[in-house]
This record gives structure tokens, C-alpha cells and sequence, in this order.
């Protein structure tokens, strides 16, 4: 049960602020806050990333936490 919260809240967390720093490349230049969300292309990118790299900390943390 532990891995799967550790991935979830890493996914969560980790995708929020892909989306911050999306929006904050993206608008830049542009007058006050903005917020979109990407492209599907873009989207899809970026949760694969995610889900990769959540796994990825899911079995270091698993690994490190084993007595």
C-alpha cells in the first residue's frame, strides 16, 4: 500500500508543477496570470514522463525503506 501513495503523491505533485512551469515558459511575456493546460500531444508527453519517473522514485523509495 505504501508504494502505491508514495506514486500517487509524486505523480500529483510532480505533474502540478509541470503545469506551473508550462504556463510560466509559455506566458512569459504576456500581461497578468494565465493558466491552460497543453495540448493533448503535450499532455500525453508529459504524464508518460511522469508516470516513468514516479515509478522510478515509487521503487527507490521501496528499495531504501526495506528492513
Amino acid at each position: 500500500m505504501f508504494k502505491y501513495i508514495v506514486f500517487t503523491t509524486t505523480f500529483v505533485l510532480f505533474l502540478l508543477e509541470a503545469l506551473l512551469h508550462y504556463n510560466i515558459g509559455r506566458y512569459e511575456e504576456s500581461e497578468g496570470i494565465k493558466f491552460y493546460f497543453p495540448d493533448l500531444k503535450e499532455t500525453v508527453a508529459l504524464v508518460a514522463v511522469l508516470i516513468v519517473f514516479s515509478l522510478a522514485n515509487s521503487f527507490c523509495v521501496n528499495c531504501l525503506t526495506k528492513k
